[in-house]
């Protein structure tokens, strides 16, 4: 097994102060990792909020603003100002330049008529119909990692979440230290009278025992697994237990939709966006479908390299 690549972060923006939480984060995150850092900004002559914006400046300008905002210099960024709709504009540049992880911010507080909802509906159909794990973030992402919580339903989807969630761990670890290793905790969430759960937790046992001898000795991370209760729900037992044990990253798995739905996450991964006290990063199907089937081909998921 060796680490998922993380060479390429792509940072969405509206240009509004408020998105520049994902500037900051992707700006940190490719430092940390290495890797290149691209912006894009959607210029849609369709939507009216665009065009009354783009008659007062023009988009390149404000897309200069937010760049200086977030502390990101010209030369530390491939910028790119796409026109056409966001979400499908966006997606389409994350495939174009082989994009290991999209960062996307908060919603315009005028998209939702749920002032609690995190990601808006744009955000949310790039995250929904995109080929490359997506980093939703609220607040910037705590680097470098230390602990790091990925829930799991013992699912193929749930097994690649765990791949790249080791990855991330691995690369943006916080490296020897007097306190240990940085964490990577999987987590089963239980129904609070779920029966056969001795049954589940030795599988579980086992995931962990085959991703610890996978790695071998290149993450220098140490894996653990718990079992937790889903009261009142699964995504508010998620976030309460990131917030119990520090958290730095949630990572869980998404499940794919059709194009008629792609504004629309699934219901656990959007519920645990919008509970998660910290940043959550999705990990699409097309980053393990083509690996389910027997245990090796699971393994090498972290060999594919972008996807």
């Amino acid at each position: 097994m060796r680490p998922l690549a993380l060479g390429t972060v792509l940072a969405a923006t509206d240009l509004r102060p408020e998105s520049d939480v994902a500037l900051e984060t992707a700006h940190r995150l490719a430092r940390a990792a290495g890797a290149r850092l691209h912006v894009v900004h959607a210029d849609d002559p369709t939507s009216s909020a665009e065009r009354a914006l783009s008659s007062r400046q023009p988009a390149s300008a404000r897309l200069a603003d937010s760049l200086r905002r977030s502390g990101i210099r010209e030369r530390d960024a491939k910028v790119h100002v796409v026109a056409g709709p966001a979400a499908p504009s966006i997606r389409a540049l994350a495939e174009l330049i082989g994009a290991d992880v999209v960062v996307v911010g908060p919603h315009r507080r005028e998209e939702h008529a749920n002032a609690s909802a995190r990601l808006g509906g744009t955000a949310r159909a790039i995250v929904a119909g995109a080929t490359a794990p997506c980093l939703a973030v609220v607040s910037p992402l705590r680097l470098p990692l230390e602990r790091v919580l990925v829930p799991i339903d013992l699912s193929d989807g749930a097994r690649g979440a765990l791949l790249v969630a080791l990855s991330w761990a691995s690369a943006l670890r916080k490296g020897v230290a007097p306190e240990g290793n940085t964490i990577l905790t999987a987590i089963h969430v239980a129904g609070a009278a779920q029966d056969g759960q001795p049954e589940r937790t030795s599988v579980l046992d086992d995931e962990l025992e085959q991703l610890r001898h996978d790695a071998g000795s290149w993450a220098g991370v140490d894996i653990e697994g718990m079992t937790i209760v889903a009261w009142p729900s699964i995504a508010e037992a998620i976030a309460k237990c990131a917030a119990d044990r520090g958290a730095d990253l949630v990572v869980i798995g998404t499940r794919g939709l059709p194009p008629e739905e792609a504004t629309r996450l699934g219901s656990v991964s959007g519920a645990v966006v919008e509970h998660s006290p910290v940043a959550v990063l999705l990990v699409p199907p097309s980053v393990w479908k083509s690996h389910d089937g027997n245990g090796a081909e699971r393994a090498s998921v972290t060999e594919t390299g972008r996807r």
